[in-house]
């Protein structure tokens, strides 16, 4: 195994354990509902910060500012 294979198994790893603890964090401090909404916003904002945007998001990015319409005449 490469150094980069191993550090990447070694990051998938931590990643892992990661989610466990933050699960294990949020069923004990929130109730399953609001554990859930928590963990799904955890997840939209790991995305975003990874410069790997969701299929909604780039789809928003190209509607132009201002919606149309009420441009001067």
């Amino acid at each position: 195994m490469s150094l980069t294979a191993a550090g990447a198994a070694v990051f998938r790893q931590a990643k892992g354990e990661i989610r466990r603890v933050e699960s294990a964090l949020l069923e004990q401090a929130f109730t399953p509902a609001e554990a859930a909404s928590l963990r799904s916003q955890l997840e939209r904002l790991a995305e975003a910060c990874s410069g790997r945007p969701r299929r909604v998001q780039s789809e928003r990015s190209d509607r132009k500012p201002g919606g149309g319409g009420g441009g001067a005449a």
